[in-house]
């Protein structure tokens, strides 16, 4: 299975972006919008969990709001592991893993997120 493509800003600072294949500079979708509340229909559990998230990550500007599926699986997973640990299977626990990584909740994909580098402070020491 092929690597995933890399998002233009990454290509930017690494210099491979290539307009033959990526297009030009700014012709990518641009979403200012920062995530805000947690949707009403959430249990309590995934709102504390919603709130402890979303406060860290807007302090370093990552969340936008294309990313809110991802956060409310996110968010709905977490909840459910808190509360009752020992019935999480395998199967529930790779999911879990799999929207941390989406999300940049684990520190090898931080390491991927823009503006993060080997020489810095873990930034999301927060968590």
């Amino acid at each position: 299975m092929p690597n995933p493509r890399k998002p233009n800003n990454i290509l930017d600072m690494h210099g491979a972006r290539r307009k033959h294949r990526h297009g030009e500079k700014g012709s990518e979708l641009q979403v200012t919008e920062k995530i805000g509340r947690a949707p009403a229909w959430l249990s309590a559990g995934a709102k504390k969990e919603w709130a402890r998230i979303t406060k860290i990550m807007n302090k370093y500007d990552v969340f936008r709001v294309t990313d809110l599926q991802v956060l409310i699986m996110y968010c709905v997973r977490a909840s459910a592991f808190n509360e009752n640990p020992e019935s999480f299977k395998a199967g529930d626990i790779a999911q879990l893993r799999f929207l941390c990584n989406e999300l940049g909740l684990t520190p090898v994909s931080r390491s991927k997120l823009p503006g993060t580098t080997k020489n810095k402070s873990d930034e999301f020491s927060d968590f």
